[in-house]
């Protein structure tokens, strides 16, 4: 059985626009990236199965209400359709392990760099991790993505995550500045 390829995304920070470099918590805030929309849909026309894994603990660190959480999702769901983004399958790790809310503190094996996600939707899509991609703007994804066997994309502009990266030993295969430069990766 043949295997499929595919990038596993971050949402906030690389689709979503972030604000001071954390997730917007109120869904007026959500908007998109610039050059999302291209930058999908190369990667679809290339083939790919786009896959959003996303750690989303503000609901477990009560930065925000369930109600707002399932607002921000909705929203996000909208800005994928008005904007017919080529998104296949979305997966978010709502855990942290300091949670206020014990109905979020649990050890799960979601939350990144724990690889549940990328596993979750790997065995559903039938994904090839290896030639498959991890693009994110945190250490977390870089270093779950290398666990998984991806290929590993970082979008850190400002360089925010290098004392990161240097703490969990780690370094992306990639490091971009823009959205623009993944064409260039993925066409190796």
């Amino acid at each position: 059985m043949k295997k499929n390829r595919a990038f596993f995304i971050d949402r906030d920070g690389i689709i979503i626009k972030t604000i001071n470099n954390e997730a917007p918590t109120n869904s007026d805030e959500m908007l998109i990236n610039k050059g999302v929309r291209s930058f999908l849909k190369i990667t679809k026309k290339l083939g790919f199965i786009n896959i959003i894994i996303s750690n989303q603990p503000d609901i477990a660190l009560s930065k925000i209400t369930e109600k707002e959480k399932n607002g921000l999702e909705k929203k996000f769901l909208n800005l994928i359709k008005d904007n017919s983004l080529p998104i296949d399958d979305i997966y978010y790790c709502h855990h942290h392990d300091k949670a206020l809310n014990p109905k979020y503190r649990i050890n799960c094996n979601c939350r990144k760099p724990k690889t549940g996600m990328w596993k979750i939707s790997g065995k559903k899509w039938q994904i090839n991790y290896k030639t498959s991609y991890t693009l994110g703007d945190r250490a977390s994804d870089i270093k779950g993505g290398h666990k998984m066997g991806t290929k590993t994309i970082l979008l850190d502009p400002n360089n925010f995550q290098e004392k990161y990266l240097k703490l969990h030993k780690i370094m992306p295969d990639y490091k971009i500045r823009s959205l623009n430069e993944v064409q260039t990766i993925c066409k190796q």
